[in-house]
């Protein structure tokens, strides 16, 4: 079933499932069937990653040889706890950390209405036209558990495009969300 629906990694323009004033102006809708939609600016241009099928780059200038992307939105078929440590989010003395490259960064978590989010900062690599830096970037990630199912988006590590993630996160709607008594098992004082 997991092939057949990330196979269909198709994205259709909807503008009844995000905020229609936000999507209307400036904004265009994108759906992963079956997992999340999300708005991104209209003027940004999709490609899907060549090397993970269930990730999407986003940006204004996307292209992947050339690590150009403002984000990757990529749907990961883990358990929550596979999810988070696949996405760099580990515990130290009770604390949720997000590791990096070369160091790490405290993790927010949010329990919201819709989905349980944990985000976070740490360095990471990046390429430019001096060629590839292990800590030059400041990567964001954001990971929001779905049923069975997380939705992740990672920034490029470009610090400047960190207020661009941010205004999409805020149109993340997941498909299904975590069960509330898995989401306390998750976060409990008892890693």
């Amino acid at each position: 079933m997991k092939n057949i629906i990330t196979k269909n990694f198709i994205f259709i323009l909807l503008f009844s499932t995000l905020n229609p004033l936000l999507v209307a102006k400036e904004y265009k809708n994108l759906e992963y069937i079956n997992f999340y939609a999300i708005a991104i600016p209209k003027i940004w241009k999709t490609l899907r990653d060549p090397v993970d099928e269930n990730c999407m780059l986003v940006g204004k200038n996307v292209d992947y040889k050339k690590s150009k992307f403002t984000a990757s939105i990529c749907v990961l078929h883990l358990s929550p706890k596979d999810a988070l440590r696949e996405s760099g989010f580990f515990v130290i003395d009770n604390n949720w950390i997000k590791g990096g490259s070369m160091d790490s960064g405290m993790a927010k978590i949010e329990y919201k209405k819709d989905f349980t989010s944990i985000s976070g900062s740490a360095s990471c690599g990046i390429s430019d036209s001096a060629g590839f830096h292990a800590a030059g970037g400041t990567c964001f990630t954001y990971l929001v558990f779905g049923a069975d199912y997380s939705v992740r988006i990672d920034g490029n590590g470009d610090i400047n495009l960190n207020n661009d993630i941010q205004k999409i996160i805020k149109t993340l709607k997941i498909k299904c969300r975590l069960p509330e008594n898995i989401i306390k098992e998750i976060f409990s004082n008892d890693h």
